[in-house]
């Protein structure tokens, strides 16, 4: 019974040395004067059965706090992954939709756009690409032959016709610029008044009109890049 009755007394001894030297440890931020948590976690005298802390112990605190810091920047990851790849969806889908809009459907003099709008060129237009295609016609006709003048006439015609067309496409791009304005403005003017039918006919008329601007952009930039 003595003996048991010193032992206990030895382990209370031995605890509170311990506990005295890891304060003083913190204290002085000396390593060596800090005792591992281990020596705090006698199980003769612990209720628990293992060298663990109980739950309430800092230990399971900080363990706690460093799981759920993984987990919330995990979700963050996760957040900017999904906003990264939504941003670059949107981006290509704008980019898709500004070349569709871009996109022009031609026959003859008819311009067709995938909104549905409708134009016709101007008659420069038709009429200066047919005096280019006639002039080369006779001035590679002229060479050929020798024949000086009807190389010389070739030269003029094509070269009128280039600027015919020119004036065409320019006139062709302001007014479809001015009528995109009108059918802008009038549109939101209806919107606002409620009339349906008046909004529907300048929503058209913004239609007809980016239509006929594009048509002339994609043909000035044609020429541009010969």
């Amino acid at each position: 019974m003595s003996d048991s009755n010193s032992s206990t007394a030895k382990s209370y001894i031995d605890s509170t040395i311990a506990q005295g030297q890891s304060a003083l440890g913190s204290l002085t931020g000396s390593t060596g004067d800090k005792v591992s948590q281990k020596a705090f976690w006698n199980p003769s005298r612990a209720p628990w059965s293992s060298d663990f802390p109980p739950r309430g112990h800092p230990y399971f605190q900080n363990q706690f706090s460093l799981e759920r810091k993984q987990v919330l920047d995990n979700a963050n990851l996760r957040a900017n992954e999904y906003i990264q790849v939504e941003a670059s969806a949107r981006k290509d889908q704008a980019a898709a939709e500004k070349e569709n809009s871009h996109t022009i459907g031609k026959a003859g003099p008819l311009n067709f756009s995938p909104s549905g709008g409708v134009s016709t060129d101007d008659p420069n237009r038709s009429e200066g690409s047919w005096n280019q295609t006639i002039g080369s016609a006779k001035e590679s006709l002229g060479g050929f032959m020798g024949a000086e003048g009807l190389k010389k006439e070739g030269q003029q015609q094509n070269a009128e016709g280039k600027g015919q067309e020119a004036q065409g496409q320019l006139s062709d791009l302001g007014s479809g610029i001015q009528d995109r304005i009108t059918g802008t403005l009038g549109g939101i003017g209806a919107s606002i008044t409620g009339d349906r039918a008046k909004e529907e006919e300048f929503r058209f008329k913004h239609d007809d009109a980016k239509t006929k601007q594009r048509s002339a952009e994609a043909d000035i930039q044609k020429q541009a890049d010969v």
